[in-house]
C-alpha cells in the first residue's frame, strides 16, 4: 500500500482513539476557578476538564476529515494531522498536571512536540514533490508542443540551448515564400513583357504575306 494512504488511516485512527478515549472517562487538570470547572469530592476545589478540551479540539479534526474525504491517499490527512492536531493537544497540556521528563517538557508534550516537528518536515517534503511533479508536466507539455511543431526529440536539447532556432527556421520559411511569390511576379512580367513585343512582328509578317498571295502574277 502507498504509505501516503497508511499515513492518512492511521491518522484518522489515532484521531477516533482519543475521542473515544476522552468520551469514557473525566480527566482533572490544574486547579481552576472558573465556572465550568469540575470538582471530585469536595466542590470548593475545582479543576480543569481536560478530557472536555481535548473534545473540543478533536471535534472539529475530524470535521475536517470528513469534509475533505476526497483528499485521502495524498498525506494531506496526516499532514494537517501532524501539524495542527498535535498544535492543539499540546495546547491543552498547559491545562493538565504534568511530571518533567525533558527540558522542562513532559512525556505527552515531548510526544506532541515530534508530532508537530514531523508535519513540518512532511509538509516541506510534500511541497517538494508537488514542484517535481510540477516541472515534470510542463516539460512534458513542451515535449508535445515541439512534436506539434515538427521539431524531432533529438532536437529538444538544441532547442533548449538555443531558444531563437524555432523563430529562424519560421523567418526562413517566410524568406522562402516571398523569393518563390517574388519569382512568380517576374516571369509573369517577363511574359507580359515579352508579349507585347513579338506581337506586332507577328502581325507585319502576317500582312506582308497577305499582300505576296494578292500580287498579280
Amino acid at each position: 500500500m502507498p504509505w501516503r494512504l497508511v499515513g492518512d488511516m492511521l491518522s484518522v485512527g489515532g484521531v477516533v482513539a482519543v475521542l473515544v478515549h476522552n468520551l469514557l472517562s473525566w480527566q482533572y487538570g490544574m486547579p481552576t476557578s472558573l465556572p465550568w470547572g469540575i470538582s471530585i469530592e469536595n466542590p470548593e476545589f475545582k479543576y480543569h476538564p481536560v478530557n472536555i478540551y481535548r473534545l473540543i479540539i478533536t471535534l472539529p479534526m475530524l470535521l475536517w476529515l470528513w469534509r475533505n474525504a476526497l483528499l485521502m491517499g495524498t498525506g494531506k490527512w496526516l499532514l494537517n494531522t501532524l501539524t495542527y492536531y498535535g498544535m492543539g493537544l499540546m495546547v491543552v497540556t498547559f491545562f493538565d498536571t504534568k511530571t518533567e521528563f525533558i527540558f522542562s517538557f513532559s512525556g505527552e508534550q515531548t510526544v506532541y512536540l515530534l508530532m508537530m516537528l514531523l508535519g513540518v518536515g512532511l509538509s516541506v517534503f510534500l511541497r517538494k514533490e508537488s514542484r517535481q511533479a510540477t516541472q515534470v508536466k510542463k516539460e512534458e507539455r513542451e515535449e508535445k508542443q515541439n512534436d506539434a511543431a515538427g521539431i524531432l526529440p533529438s532536437d529538444t536539447r538544441n532547442v533548449a540551448s538555443d531558444p531563437i532556432g524555432p523563430e529562424k527556421s519560421r523567418e526562413e520559411e517566410r524568406r522562402l515564400l516571398q523569393n518563390n511569390s517574388s519569382g512568380r511576379r517576374w516571369s509573369n512580367g517577363l511574359g507580359l513583357v515579352a508579349g507585347t513585343r513579338l506581337s506586332p512582328h507577328d502581325a507585319d509578317h502576317d500582312e506582308g504575306n497577305a499582300r505576296e498571295q494578292r500580287k498579280p502574277e
